[in-house]
């Protein structure tokens, strides 16, 4: 969800992916991973581990740990779920070192959402302009526009306009007031 608010895109089933919608979750979720600050070194290839170099640690989770949980209610291919690591200090999100077994902190990776989510409501609120890549494009995007398209999508608003049009639609930016 964070990452489609990010990228200013609703899910559609079926069809082909568009500027505006995608049709496959696996490849948001493994952006966001492995795009944003918050888990970039911890889902990056890393060559010291257990996974085969063919698949990221975002592969690997999405498909074991996003899936197992979602489709089977657990874990699965030696994933576990650890409240924290044992070093009460240590921020560290991913533990995939072991042969054994490969553990998610979720109090640190929780903590890494939240710090995530306010740098994110902080580019919006301030109008940031950012370069995203999907696939194997770039696009520049405002990321308050980006946030706006995804709510209308989820509100069933007609989306007919380009990400860098600041003309159109309600979301006009002249035409937005902010009741505090």
């Amino acid at each position: 969800f964070l990452q489609s608010c990010y990228e200013g895109k609703g899910y559609k089933y079926g069809g082909a992916e568009t500027d505006f919608e995608y049709t496959s979750s696996s490849g948001v979720f493994k952006r966001f991973l492995e795009e944003n600050s918050l888990s970039k070194s911890a889902f990056k290839k890393n060559a010291s581990s257990p996974i085969p170099k063919i698949l990221t640690f975002a592969d690997d989770f999405y498909s074991h740990v996003r899936c197992g949980l979602l489709h089977e209610a657990a874990t699965n291919n030696n994933w576990v779920i650890n409240q924290k690591p044992k070093d009460p200090n240590s921020k560290k999100v991913v533990n995939t070192r072991s042969k054994k077994r490969k553990i998610i902190y979720r109090d640190n990776f929780f903590e890494e959402i939240k710090i995530y989510f306010e740098n994110y409501k902080q580019k919006v609120i301030d109008d940031k302009r950012e370069t995203i890549k999907v696939g194997n494009q770039t696009k520049n995007i405002y990321l308050r526009d980006a946030f706006c398209r995804k709510m209308d999508f989820l509100c069933e608003y007609e989306i007919d306009q380009p990400l860098n049009n600041r003309t159109g639609g309600w979301w006009n930016l002249n035409n937005i007031y902010l009741l505090r």
